[in-house]
């Protein structure tokens, strides 16, 4: 019996694209009996992802980059184990969307955007400038009450 090649095209391996490759996230991690630090080479607290930085036994967790709080995701930077929560970006106070961005523990809200302190009425109001409803199929584009 001859041997002979198979009907379908010989396969040929292509060249390997090439790999972009970054350095290794390093970090120092100080491990304490109550507390674990997750530092970067600069000695900033700073974890990358979504990871807290710094996490008690009890359940307390803070997220940072580059030594500012930190997180993204509509996630927050601080969650606290009785419920207190705290949302920052890039080391300011920030929540989008009409959401508050400190929610206490009693139930009291706090409204931010980068940085900036708003009224719960303000926050809430400029979400809804520039969105498109249907209404019985008609588009219409919200804009802001001019008084």
């Amino acid at each position: 019996m001859e041997l002979t090649s198979p009907p379908w095209p010989a396969f040929t391996p292509k060249t390997p694209t090439k790999h972009i490759r970054k350095p290794m996230e390093k970090y120092i991690v100080e491990v304490y009996s109550n507390v674990t630090y997750w530092k970067n080479e600069n000695g900033q607290c700073h974890r990358l992802g979504g990871l807290p930085a710094i996490e008690y036994a009890d359940g307390y967790k803070y997220y940072y980059e580059n030594g500012k709080f930190h997180r993204l995701g509509g996630l927050p930077a601080v969650e606290w184990v009785n419920g207190y929560k705290a949302y920052w970006e890039n080391g300011q106070r920030h929540r989008l969307g009409g959401l508050p961005a400190v929610e206490w523990v009693d139930g009291s809200k706090e409204y931010w955007e980068n940085g900036k302190q708003l009224t719960e009425a303000k926050a809430k109001r400029e979400t809804c400038a520039g969105r498109v409803v249907t209404i019985e199929g008609k588009e219409y584009i919200l804009t802001p009450k001019v008084k």
